[in-house]
This record gives structure tokens, C-alpha cells and sequence, in this order.
């Protein structure tokens, strides 16, 4: 039967309407009326795929798959006892069939009766030593209770169910390599290596399990050996580049890739190979042959998300936000859900000035994944460009409601409640978050800059500076930490050398209207007034606000000149 045939292949909406169309034509198909209960079942439609195993039931009584459909929909309906009559009355029928027993035993592991779910299994297993299944469920039962000398007993009888398969050995290597037991687990994948000298699975999974273990030069070597050994296979080549390139060591990733691509030729494998090519090559510099290679895997497959989105990313970069936004549009439209790519897409159309675009999107994502972080956190930053700092804040506190480390939606809080005047809040989330990440320099620059504009007692001058000092020797040519190592010297009366903090930064730097504030100020202290006037102006003048931005506004208008 052809729905029959189309379900075992997995293509569901054609399973279905074949099999809609066989029991209307004949509805004492019982097979059919099964599976189509088994797929209502599937949809979440519990009650019709109820109605299907009844149906089946009312006429053959003792039909072994219409009795399991009907456990399942109990099941679902909390009606446990009715279920477990029904599936121990499968078992006592058919005591080497499978799924009775796995739904019994995961019925009452979810009792919390793991003694019981357990004794099942190894029933199982008694009658069917073959069931793979039995094996896996009990080893993950006796995991979950530290019992690992019986587990270990399960996967080597696992293992020798069928000695040629690899998939078990690996089971038992990935399970000494997460008890503590590197060596035995090294000597299976040596082993699997050894005995198939013309496979390359096994080298990768050797591979990647001396990445794991932070075995880095064991890892490049088994992988150098795999290149040579499997000249066209990308694998080997994939997992060294991206290597090379956690190691800041990009030019030697180029050269793997380029390597592979040379002896692939037109393989399947070149065109991942290309984009991820592409992705070192356009950081790295050289964006022309990064963008053509991209042409290059969308010429050859104009399918091809991973390339659209390449080039949406490509042409973002370059400004090129309405074309940039036509190739995300072209992912979206073979997977309408990607959140990654309606990320990118509200993003571009943030950067084109298209606010309402923008903010739909990220509102898009939000149906799809509620606590998405990255789409709250894009609402947060649009309503702050919008000049919207209420809504912006409820974003942010929807952020650290779901995710109350998150740092992120902290700086945000604080930045929107010290620009309201709202300090105690403010300070309190300051000091909240370093609470949690005491040694993180960007929230200690924070929390000291705080207490040297917003709350300057000589108390907490003396903390501030206690909290940054030991960072200038590392962070000290940073901008962010000379100009707040700079504001607390200023607070403390210590001009010059608040001066000589930030007389180190580059010009351009300088004209950032809070380090200009900040140097006018230090300037006028010093009795230098034209060189205050001059930065002063630069602070004045800025149409965004800063923190101390009125401060410098009143500064300047004393000096007797206004903004330009």
C-alpha cells in the first residue's frame, strides 16, 4: 500500500492523505487505520487517534498495534492504570515483542520506580537478547544511578550483540571517556582505527576525542595523518582549519582549505569548503575573493542558505542593507523559522532606518522563542535609539528576568536609570552584578566610574580606586578605564594626574564627548581655559546625551561662549 510505503519512508503529509484515501475506500484496512491513528497521534490530535484504535479494536479485539495506539493516548491522558493493564496484557500475549515493554518501563521510571522500570528491561532482555533498545534505556537508567560497573556490563553486552559495528564501541569509549577512564576509551578508538585502516570515521571520532581532552598535538597528528591518507575527504581538513583557528593562526587554515579545494575539485564537499573559506578569508582582508567564492556556491547551488546568508552578511558590511535584506528574505523563504537569519534580518533593517521592520521582526522571533535574548535585547537597543527609555528598560528587565546573570541587560538598565536620575536603582544593579562576576573588569570600570560621577563621597572615591587600580597595569591604555582612572583623580583634586591619564589617548578619541567633558573640566582645574573652553565645546556640543552632559553645557556657558 502506497501510504503504508510512504510512511515507513517518513514522508508524513503523503503517508496521510494516501492512507485518508485507502480507509475511506475500505475501511476495514486495520494497518491503515493504525498508522493513521499513529499520525493524529504524532499531530497532537489525541482524541482522534483515540477514536482510530477503538474503531480497529471494536472489530479485531486482540490487534497488537491498535492495543500499544490505545496505551499511548492513555497515557497521554494520565490514565496510567488502564494503560499498564493494557500493555502487560501485550506482554503475557507476546513476550518478545519490544515496545510493551519499553512503554512500561518508561511508564514507571516516570513514576520514580526505577527498581521496578529495571526489572522490566532485564525481562525483556531475557526474552529478546537482541533488543538494542532494552539495553540503551537500562544503561540509561543505571547512569542516572551512578551504577557504573552494571552499566558498563550493559555496553559491552551491547557491543557484543554485533562485534563489526562500530556504533557501540563508540557508546562504550564515549562512556569511559565521561567516567574518568581516558586510556580505555583511547584503546577502543586506537583499536577501531587499526582495524579499518579505509574508513575515516574512526580517525575523526580519535580526533575529536583527543580534543576533548585538550590533547591538541595527538589530534593534529591523527588528522595531518587522515589528510594524507584521505586526500579528497573534507572532514579532516574542516576540523584542522577550524583548529588553527581558535589558535589565532588563520593563514594556516587558509592553507588547509585551499589544500582540500585543489584536490576536491568540483566534489560536493568544495562548496562547504568554499563558504567556510569565505568566512576566514573576509575578516581576514582579502573580502573580494571571500565575496566571490560565496558567487561561486550560489552559481553552483542557488539553493544554498548557508551561501545567501553569507552574502547578506557581505553586503550588511559594505551598507548594502537593501540587497543584504533581499538575501536574507531568500533563506526565509525555504526556512521561514530560522532564527538566526530573522536575527540578521531585524538588525539590517534596524541599520536602514527601518524601525517598524525591525521591530516586527524581532517580535516574529519572540512567537517563535519566547525568551529569545538576543531578540529582547534587539528591542532594548531599537526603543534606545527611538529615545524610548521606559520601554527600553522593560525589555532589559524581561531580559534579567528570564536570565538574571546576564550582564548585557544590567550595563543597559543602569545606563537608561542613571540618564532618568535614578541612582539608588541603578547603584543597586551595579553592585548586584559584581556580586556575581567579582573579577570582571568591564563591570568593576562600571561600578567605579558610578561612584565617581554619581556618588563621589571620599569614601567611595577611595573605593573606586581601589577597585580599578590593579587593572591600569592590563587595561590602562583602554579608553574606558584611563577616562574613569581619570574622573576619580579629578574627584580626589588630583589634576595632573588626571590630565596625564588621558593625555595618552589619540586625538579622535579625545573628541568623545564625555572624555572631552572630562578633560575640559581637568583642564579648567588646571587654570587652563582656552584648552577647557576648546574640549568643553567639543562636550557641548554633542546632540547625544552623556553622562555629565548638562554639567559640561552649564561648564562651557560660564566660560562666556556657546556650542558650535
Amino acid at each position: 500500500m502506497i501510504g503504508l510505503s510512504n510512511f515507513r519512508l517518513k514522508r508524513w503529509k503523503a503517508a496521510y492523505d494516501s492512507l485518508n484515501k485507502a480507509v475511506e475506500l475500505n475501511p476495514q484496512l486495520w494497518e491503515a487505520q493504525v498508522t493513521l491513528g499513529s499520525l493524529l497521534f504524532a499531530g497532537g490530535k489525541k482524541k482522534e487517534a483515540h477514536e482510530k484504535a477503538d474503531l480497529v479494536l471494536a472489530k479485531v479485539p486482540d490487534h497488537e498495534e491498535a492495543l500499544l495506539l490505545k496505551s499511548l493516548c492513555l497515557l497521554a491522558d494520565q490514565k496510567t492504570d488502564e494503560a499498564e493493564s493494557i500493555l502487560k496484557g501485550l506482554i503475557a500475549r507476546n513476550p518478545k515483542k519490544e515496545e510493551p515493554y519499553l512503554m512500561l518501563a518508561e511508564l514507571k521510571n516516570r513514576q520514580n520506580l526505577p527498581a521496578e522500570a529495571q526489572a522490566i528491561l532485564k525481562n525483556l532482555i531475557a526474552q529478546n537478547p537482541q533488543s538494542k533498545k532494552a539495553r540503551l534505556m537500562l544503561i540509561a537508567m543505571l547512569e542516572r544511578q551512578k551504577a557504573l560497573p552494571e552499566a558498563e556490563t550493559e555496553y559491552k553486552a551491547l557491543a557484543a550483540l554485533d562485534p563489526a559495528a562500530d556504533g557501540p564501541k563508540l557508546l562504550l569509549a564515549s562512556f569511559y571517556q565521561r567516567t574518568g577512564r581516558p586510556s580505555a576509551a583511547e584503546a577502543i578508538l586506537l583499536d577501531m582505527v587499526k582495524s579499518h585502516p579505509d574508513k575515516l570515521d574512526p580517525r575523526i571520532q580519535l580526533a575529536q576525542f583527543y580534543a576533548a581532552g585538550k590533547k591538541y598535538d595527538s589530534m593534529v597528528a591523527v588528522l595531518q595523518k587522515a589528510i594524507q591518507d584521505f586526500p579528497k575527504e573534507l572532514g579532516p581538513y574542516d576540523i584542522l582549519a577550524r583548529y588553527y583557528l581558535t589558535v589565532n593562526n588563520s593563514k594556516q587554515s587558509i592553507a588547509l582549505l585551499e589544500q582540500y579545494l585543489s584536490k576536491a575539485g568540483s566534489d560536493r564537499g568544495s562548496l562547504k569548503a568554499k563558504l567556510l573559506l569565505a568566512g576566514i578569508l573576509y575578516p581576514s582582508g582579502n573580502k573580494e575573493r571571500a565575496a566571490k567564492l560565496v558567487e561561486e556556491v550560489i552559481k553552483e547551488n542557488p539553493q544554498d542558505e548557508a551561501a545567501h546568508a553569507m552574502k547578506g552578511d557581505i553586503l550588511a558590511d559594505k551598507k548594502d542593507y537593501v540587497t543584504a535584506i533581499a538575501e536574507y528574505r531568500t533563506v526565509l523563504k525555504q526556512s521561514p523559522n530560522s532564527i538566526p537569519i530573522l536575527l540578521r534580518l531585524a538588525r539590517v533593517h534596524q541599520l536602514n532606518k527601518e524601525d517598524k521592520l525591525a521591530e516586527d521582526t524581532y517580535k516574529t522571533i519572540l512567537t517563535l522563542q519566547p525568551k529569545s535574548e538576543s531578540a529582547l535585547f534587539g528591542l532594548a537597543l531599537l526603543e534606545e535609539s527611538r529615545k524610548r527609555p521606559d520601554q527600553a528598560l522593560a525589555y532589559y528587565e524581561k531580559i534579567r528576568g528570564f536570565y538574571p546573570n546576564n550582564a548585557g541587560a544590567a550595563i543597559g538598565m543602569t545606563r537608561i536609570l542613571e540618564g532618568k536620575g535614578e541612582i539608588a536603582k541603578a547603584r543597586a544593579i551595579h553592585e548586584d552584578m559584581i556580586s556575581r562576576y567579582p573579577d570582571s573588569p568591564l563591570l568593576i570600570n562600571n561600578l567605579a566610574f558610578h561612584l565617581a560621577e554619581y556618588a563621589p563621597t571620599p569614601a567611595n572615591l577611595n573605593r573606586a580606586e581601589k577597585l580599578l587600580s590593579p587593572l591600569m597595569k592590563t587595561y590602562g591604555k583602554n579608553y574606558h578605564f584611563a577616562d574613569t582612572a581619570a574622573w576619580i583623580a579629578y574627584r580626589q583634586g588630583r589634576y595632573a594626574q588626571a590630565k596625564e591619564l588621558l593625555s595618552g589617548l589619540d586625538a579622535a578619541t579625545l573628541r568623545n564627548p564625555a572624555i572631552s567633558y572630562h578633560m575640559g573640566m581637568i583642564c579648567l582645574s588646571l587654570g587652563n581655559t582656552a584648552e577647557a573652553r576648546s574640549y568643553l565645546n567639543v562636550a557641548a556640543a554633542s546632540p547625544e546625551p552623556f553622562p555629565g552632559d548638562r554639567d559640561a553645557r552649564n561648564a562651557f556657558q560660564k566660560l562666556g561662549a556657546n556650542p558650535r
